[in-house]
């Protein structure tokens, strides 16, 4: 490489952007170490220091055959999997590539691979030692199998990515943390059915690590490798395909991957047929709460409710449907309450798994479940359950209106205006509410008129009179349409509605949305809380 510009390329390439001059290098800088190969090239490990403390690891690898019609694709499956614009990349970055040179770089990755763990945690056995736990090698397996399949999906499902063995993929530590990789595409084939990807994985991960390592049989389960199937591709994606490897054993030789394959598969099928698929960010996280709580059994509400949303953020549970969250509190926060609380909440979460595009807020079991909390922590960790994006002050109520065959779920949340009198904001409880309010509408001066669309939220006095409101309407999964907030003239002047526009953006954020619009009209008003002309939306903007 002396004499030419291949390692100064490689590091800008490698470590986005950043550029290295020879004159930043010392004596003994750059050292270089040969790293054991099982392919058909030297690989090397080049750690380059800078005079001001910069570090920089590249994999360097030689090759006699850069030129070769397979290098050259390899080489480009790599910049394809390696740039997939959605979710995290399952390759290091790729450096450069010279053919004269017969040589080629990436960043290093300097964590244990795989396989290298399951050696430490099947070393730690006998009298005085404490094993890894079950959820350790649960996590460990399924994020280095979901790797793989990853790499198989980002690749439209057209190529296995490379030698699949727990020697080419590297799981970092702590568990929270993303970037799971795998080194290299090295042995890429064709993607050729269910059976031509299961099976690799199958055999040269779990098989291999009972077969080097019996003793740890005990804390490995079979449906793990499935798992992973549903980590990268989601439920549905990821049943279509099951399906198709039920068809492809059955043509063949059902019994073939052996060791009861074949029945966990069945089982695991109709599992995410019957019940909510925990992904293993949830697991991971009540697992830590459970460790945090035999510790600290004694620990307060704040620092239980404290310590269920580090691990929410840590885990980025935020990210995944409603029904992952209150799995979350029933296993942490009220995983020791009353067996009738229980079943009432269970009974819900059965509700939220049957109809997933419906909110918690629209279902009567959860106006059962508060009616069921005596305790005043209880009541504080069930708000904090329901609102997450509400401050902990705040007072919000379930309850469920109507006869019993056709109840409704009205959440009620408290404003208090300048003179500190209290308002209850909810949606309202029959058309009698939507009337009046469109009656303050059109006395306001702003006749609308009825539309399917429609939504709204009424604000209601201790008399239980409408004194207020606002409509709105859905215009896409991301945002929504504030068509106007209207207060009776006797209560204005009283911030009566900015109260009831900040609860309504506090509703969308726990709803998913991203951007609420509205018109261009009391512009000073809407521009007094957190709203901008956006000339790319066209109008009056806010953002969640």
């Amino acid at each position: 490489m002396i004499g030419t510009t291949f390692l100064r390329q490689s590091i800008i390439l490698s470590f986005e952007g950043e550029d290295v001059a020879l004159r930043e290098i010392g004596p003994g800088g750059i050292f270089v170490s040969r790293i054991i190969s099982r392919y058909e090239d030297s690989r090397y490990r080049v750690s380059v220091n800078t005079l001001k403390g910069k570090h920089f690891d590249l994999q360097l690898i030689i090759r006699q055959d850069m030129d070769q019609a397979l290098m050259v694709d390899t080489i480009y499956w790599y910049i394809a999997l390696r740039g997939y614009p959605f979710g995290t990349p399952m390759l290091p970055t790729f450096g450069c590539c010279r053919p004269e040179l017969g040589a080629l770089s990436m960043a290093y990755v300097s964590d244990l691979t795989v396989w290298e763990k399951i050696r430490e945690f099947s070393s730690v056995r006998g009298p005085g030692t404490q094993p890894p736990s079950r959820m350790r090698w649960h996590q460990l397996m399924v994020r280095a199998m979901t790797v793989v399949v990853r790499g198989w999906r980002n690749s439209e499902r057209r190529i296995i990515p490379g030698l699949i063995t727990p020697n080419n993929i590297v799981v970092p530590e702590p568990d929270f943390r993303r970037g799971a990789v795998q080194n290299n595409l090295t042995g890429w084939k064709k993607y050729d059915g269910p059976l031509s990807l299961i099976r690799p994985l199958w055999r040269n991960i779990y098989q291999h690590t009972i077969s080097h390592y019996p003793w740890v049989k005990d804390y490995l389960e079979r449906d793990w490798i499935l798992e992973s199937f549903v980590e990268a591709l989601g439920v549905d994606e990821a049943r279509k395909w099951l399906a198709e490897l039920q068809v492809e054993m059955n043509a063949n030789d059902v019994d073939e991957m052996g060791m009861g394959f074949a029945e966990t598969l069945t089982k695991f099928v109709d599992e995410l047929q019957d019940q909510y698929f925990m992904p293993l960010a949830l697991r991971a996280a009540i697992h830590r709460y459970r460790e945090w709580r035999t510790g600290h059994a004694e620990g307060s509400l704040r620092a239980r409710l404290d310590i269920i949303e580090e691990l929410s953020r840590l885990y980025k549970l935020d990210r995944l449907p409603e029904i992952a969250r209150f799995t979350l509190f029933r296993n942490t926060y009220f995983d020791d309450a009353d067996p009738a609380l229980l079943a009432v909440f269970d009974r819900l979460l059965g509700r939220m798994f049957a109809h997933p595009k419906r909110r918690s807020t629209q279902m009567v079991e959860l106006s059962d479940l508060q009616a069921l909390l005596t305790d005043g922590d209880d009541r504080t960790a069930f708000n904090r359950l329901v609102f997450p994006h509400r401050q902990r002050h705040e007072r919000m109520e379930v309850q469920a209106i109507g006869h019993s065959e056709r109840k409704q779920v009205i959440v009620r949340s408290s404003i208090v205006d300048k003179h500190n009198s209290q308002y209850s904001v909810g949606e309202p409880a029959g058309p009698a509410e939507v009337g009046l309010l469109y009656r303050l509408f059109l006395q306001a001066g702003f006749p609308k008129t009825l539309s399917k669309a429609d939504r709204y939220f009424v604000a209601i006095d201790e008399a239980e009179q409408v004194i207020g409101g606002l409509v709105y309407r859905k215009q896409d999964d991301d945002s929504v349409f504030l068509d106007g907030i209207v207060v009776r003239p006797v209560f204005s002047e009283r911030g009566i509605a900015a109260a009831i526009l900040t609860d309504f953006c506090t509703r969308m954020a726990s709803r998913h949305y991203k951007t609420i619009k509205t018109h261009y009209f009391l512009r000073r008003f809407y521009e007094k809380h957190g709203f901008r002309m956006d000339q790319r939306l066209g109008g009056l903007v806010r953002f969640l």
